[in-house]
């Protein structure tokens, strides 16, 4: 029990740039995530997590936007937006876009997730 917690406190922290450069590496190593991060002396589960967020960083959209549609509608909807967070921002008219972008900024919801 002891041993866990003094390993655990021993963990190391990585910078960005070093967590890049292990991915990197594992990628053209062509091993798979478990061996490549205990060779290395990484945490599975910290290097699986890194993955992830790499490729949630590459897969979304600039400024965390998944859609936007634009179409007629009954309801009098102008414009849809659809963030990747899931938020929903319905415009029943056409609005500058410094005033779209202030909307934006100021929802929680709607802000993507930085890298």
């Amino acid at each position: 029990m002891e041993d866990t917690v003094q390993n655990k406190r021993q963990m190391r922290r990585y910078t960005a740039q070093q967590r890049a450069e292990f991915l990197k590496q594992w990628k053209e190593s062509g091993q798979s995530q478990r061996v490549f991060s205990s060779e290395q002396g990484i945490s599975y589960t910290s290097f699986n997590n890194w993955i992830r967020a790499e490729t949630e960083r590459r897969e979304q959209k600039p400024g965390g936007f998944v859609a936007l549609n634009i179409k007629p509608d009954s309801s009098g909807v102008f414009a849809e937006v659809r963030t990747a967070k899931g938020a929903v921002l319905r415009l029943y008219r056409e609005v500058p876009a410094q005033y779209l972008r202030e909307i934006v900024r100021a929802c929680p919801n709607c802000k993507g997730r930085r890298a």
